[in-house]
């Protein structure tokens, strides 16, 4: 690896301390190691001698960096690491690049650092990070190493980023400011790292160290953006079953009570997300709404979760709000990542299917064009609610619509993984058992059942066309499969744990375990599907709410 020694002291210069800390971030991002005296790397052992150790790290460099600021003009261990870069550039020609950030005329500099000036460098603004890019640049030039510019972080999770910004203008407590920082933003990587790969509990305790780091280091309390992910990964854990749909919204609900200015987006979604979970569906989507305002742009996530909270909630498509957005659909003013049109238009194609326009749907997903950006979910949604429409209307160009969407998505994602096909193939069979073919449906859920045997609300399914096939000892050994089950994190591919004690809810009932049953829906707070209601009413009755607000299926019809 390349090494690099970078001589500075910024005192109580916060733009000076700022440049310093992004430089030795974006150096180590080129694949350069920087050298400086507090960096965890240059640590000095013990009872080791200072300038001799920054004597020998200057002879290993390849390449000397000096900041000259007011306050390196006036320290002695500046003048030192100059004074030996100078001599070492005559002996052996090391490279020397004088950063220059000062007034003071240079004939009131030390002669080392007026020696060391006469290198080719850049004078800095009065702002130097705004010459950030052009320093690595230049630093990169100088090694022969190719320049690489800045990557984007997570566009869902720029802690790093974020945290930069919280922490510019603080100064550490420590002597070591400028190692503190890169430290945690390293934790930062790292734990971003960590939930992308749900490795949550090493994501746990990263956030934790950086919280309080954050606090020991800054004096800093009430960081906001290092406390959203956290709590980002205390959902991560709740949807592991490894905590608390509950504690997590109230986690949100606390932040945004306490952060007032500091607020933005993410904390309103994030208690959406976890409302969601609870099935407060209503709640859900007063959160998701609430966030809109702070956003710059429009967001295709957040609108697509608002669609779902509105689906869910039972609630009406508000005509108004989305002819607004579509009047907005343009590259230009909702594009800005890879993908964004297309994912806006299959959410307006959602819309219009929740409402019954089917043509409206299907214009919208004629528009997209690029299928590798639309997420497997959001087609599903589509299709459910067109089949939806179906059922409740008798109306076959719904489900005509839904079987070539479904087909048109699969032949254009010859990329997806077989799991991932899943549910697409489980809505197909769905809708070409109500169009009238019933052999073609079984055997395609027969052949999902056998390449995927943990997956119940397919069981459940395969076992009601068992049942209306007159096969009721297929239909109960696919039954007491799903039975079986502890828990949905048995399930592949997975599935939540409302979707997991809905199938099984609908295996009790099957089976004639009523109260079972009853327990299940319970549990997963949602009522039996419509399309069980209307495909079989002699086994699933009519759907009726109960007290506590719950909606369960009435206890009619004969058990088998």
């Amino acid at each position: 690896m390349t090494h690099l020694f970078v001589s500075f002291s910024v005192a109580d210069d916060a733009r000076g301390r700022d440049f310093v800390r992004q430089l030795l971030v974006r150096l180590q991002q080129q694949g350069i190691d920087p050298w400086i005296f507090e960096s965890p790397s240059g640590e000095i052992e013990a009872g080791a001698s200072i300038p001799d150790s920054c004597r020998r790290q200057i002879d290993q460099s390849d390449l000397f960096v000096v900041l000259i600021t007011d306050a390196a003009l006036t320290s002695g261990y500046v003048r030192l690491e100059v004074e030996h870069a100078v001599s070492r550039a005559r002996e052996c020609q090391l490279p020397i690049v004088p950063l220059i950030a000062t007034t003071t005329p240079v004939r009131d500099w030390p002669h080392a650092i007026q020696q060391a000036a006469a290198f080719k460098g850049s004078v800095l603004p009065s702002t130097p990070l705004d010459a950030l890019e052009s320093v690595v640049a230049q630093l990169c030039a100088r090694l022969s190493i190719a320049y690489v510019p800045p990557q984007p972080g997570s566009p869902r999770l720029p802690l790093r980023q974020r945290l930069t910004g919280e922490l510019q203008g603080c100064r550490s407590g420590s002597p070591y400011d400028v190692g503190d920082f890169t430290a945690i933003l390293h934790k930062c990587d790292l734990a971003v790292e960590a939930l992308g790969k749900d490795e949550l509990a090493r994501a746990h305790g990263l956030l934790q160290s950086i919280l309080v780091d954050l606090d020991v280091l800054y004096g800093l309390e009430d960081s906001y953006y290092p406390r959203v992910v956290f709590g980002a990964v205390l959902m991560a854990e709740a949807r592991a079953g490894r905590g608390s749909f509950t504690e997590v919204e109230r986690y949100f609900a606390a932040l945004i009570d306490e952060r007032g200015e500091q607020l933005d987006a993410n904390a309103f979604v994030a208690r959406g997300h976890a409302l969601m979970e609870l099935n407060r569906f209503a709640e859900a989507l007063s959160a998701y709404e609430t966030a809109e305002p702070y956003l710059h742009n429009p967001d295709s996530a957040l609108f697509y979760n608002i669609l779902r909270a509105r689906v869910l909630a039972e609630l009406p498509m508000d005509a108004d709000d989305i002819a607004r957005r579509r009047s907005a659909i343009a590259p230009g003013l909702v594009a800005r990542m890879p993908g964004d049109l297309d994912r806006w238009l299959s959410s307006l194609s959602l819309a219009c299917a929740y409402g019954g326009d089917v043509d409206g749907a299907l214009a919208f997903w004629r528009q997209i064009a690029d299928a590798t950006a639309v997420f497997p979910e959001v087609v599903v949604d589509i299709c459910s609610q067109l089949h939806r429409q179906a059922v409740q209307t008798a109306g076959g160009g719904a489900l005509t619509a839904a079987r070539g969407l479904i087909s048109s998505y699969i032949a254009r994602r010859p990329d997806l993984a077989e799991e991932a096909l899943v549910p697409l193939r489980h809505m197909w069979a769905r809708v070409v058992f109500d169009r009238g073919d019933r052999r073609l449906a079984r055997r395609q859920l027969v052949d999902l059942v056998a390449r995927f045997p943990k997956t119940p609300v397919i069981h459940v399914d395969a076992a009601m066309f068992a049942v209306i096939d007159g096969d009721a000892a297929t239909a109960h050994a696919l039954c007491r499969t799903v039975t079986a089950l502890k828990d949905a994190s048995e399930c592949v591919p997975a599935i939540g744990a409302r979707e997991f004690n809905l199938a099984l809810g609908h295996a009790f009932w099957l089976l004639g375990r009523r109260v079972e049953a009853e327990e299940s829906f319970r549990r997963s707070g949602y009522r039996c599907s419509v399309w069980y209601e209307s495909t079989m009413p002699a086994y699933f009755g009519t759907a009726r709410d109960r007290p506590g607000g719950v909606q369960r299926i009435a206890a009619l019809g004969t058990s088998r």
